[in-house]
């Protein structure tokens, strides 16, 4: 059986004032059965990532930007990965770290594997607001948290959701 994907993007610099509604939203994700992936490397991600536990219905997908060799996982996401329940997913590079055409391709893999995305905050202008617009263009499912910042990005045929009103993305997750 194939899980329904959803990816979670946060900019680096998410302000921690969002952090409890992106908790509140999170925990209503962690309780579905789907994948949620993402390269869970900005603060916001990182953060997100500790809820989750072997009590969540959901599995993780890890796409990591370095060789799995250099790869250290979170102890606390252990239990997920013995009940093979986290997979992780490694760039072909032989380098310490991915360069950013290893980046691309790292979206691109991804974007093949995930058809909705969920972006927790797009700093203005920032490389994460190009990554919304690509992947509408691919015809993407997108998801943006209720915010005013993200007004802006309405035009690229995202939905808005917060913990409230999350609907529109459990709707189609399930």
């Amino acid at each position: 059986m194939t899980l329904p994907g959803l990816a979670v993007h946060a900019s680096r610099n998410t302000p921690s004032a969002l952090y409890p509604e992106l908790e509140r939203l999170f925990a209503q994700l962690l309780e579905l059965p789907i994948a949620i992936g993402s390269g869970w490397q900005s603060p916001a991600e990182k953060h997100l990532l500790k809820m989750a536990t072997p009590f969540s219905r959901a599995n993780l997908l890890i796409f990591i930007a370095k060789p799995f060799r250099a790869f250290t996982l979170p102890e606390h996401l252990t239990p997920l990965y013995r009940e093979n329940r986290l997979v992780i997913i490694e760039p072909d590079v032989q380098q310490k770290r991915i360069d950013a055409r290893g980046v691309e391709i790292r979206d691109t893999i991804l974007d093949d594997l995930i058809n909705h995305h969920l972006f927790c905050y797009i700093e203005p202008g920032e490389k994460l607001a190009r990554r919304l617009y690509q992947l509408s263009r691919r015809g993407k499912y997108l998801y943006l948290l209720d915010i005013p910042v993200h007004q802006d990005y309405i035009d690229a045929g995202g939905m808005f959701v917060d913990a409230d009103h999350p609907e529109p993305l459990l709707d189609a997750l399930q």
